[in-house]
């Protein structure tokens, strides 16, 4: 019985063997293993690190866009600002000239005062912290509001030449600035 048990062990090991003996086996040695796993590992990171240089590219030049259309945006509505005020006073000096024409009585250009306008704001906090910096520089600034627009200029000045002088240096900070008579 002890045989027959053994003869019935051992067939089915050779029967094990023999269904085995057709497959190809892959073996690889440690030390190549490890080696792949490091290599598979630093491409991850060169992969993720040139991704991380890229997006930043990306970011950068998604954040100039959007302020370039920002200040774009702002020195349109500016600009549209500016020509609608500037239209309002050609409208005002022509009415005034057909008035001067009718009276000779009326005071002439230099007796008339002058302001600066140096921006337009949207915002009254952009305003107020213009103002308070031309303040501290030592200028009359004042605030005045036109339609939804807030306008900083600068003023009291009795000749036009006067205006002028001092447009002239704030020409470089407030490059549209111009000279209103009031």
């Amino acid at each position: 019985m002890k045989e027959e048990q053994l003869k019935l062990f051992y067939a089915g090991s050779r029967k094990k063997e023999k269904a085995g003996e057709g497959r190809n086996t892959l073996t690889i040695p440690i030390d190549t293993f490890i080696l792949i796993g490091i290599i598979v590992l630093f491409a991850i990171v060169m992969s993720f690190s040139i991704g991380v240089k890229q997006g930043k590219k990306i970011f950068a030049a998604s954040i100039k866009t959007k302020l370039a259309k920002y200040e774009a945006s702002n020195t349109g509505i500016y600009r549209d600002s500016i020509k609608r005020i500037v239209s309002q006073d050609k409208k005002i000096e022509e009415k005034n000239n057909n008035d001067q024409s009718k009276d000779k009585n009326t005071p002439n250009e230099n007796n008339r005062k002058y302001i600066i306008q140096l921006a337009s704001y949207l915002k009254e906090n952009l305003a107020k912290k213009e103002k308070q910096y031309l303040k501290n520089e030592g200028f009359s600034a004042e605030i005045s509001k036109k339609g939804e627009y807030l306008v900083l200029y600068v003023g009291g000045f009795a000749t036009k030449k006067d205006a002028e002088k001092i447009k002239t240096s704030l020409k470089k900070r407030y490059t549209d600035c111009f000279i209103r008579r009031l």
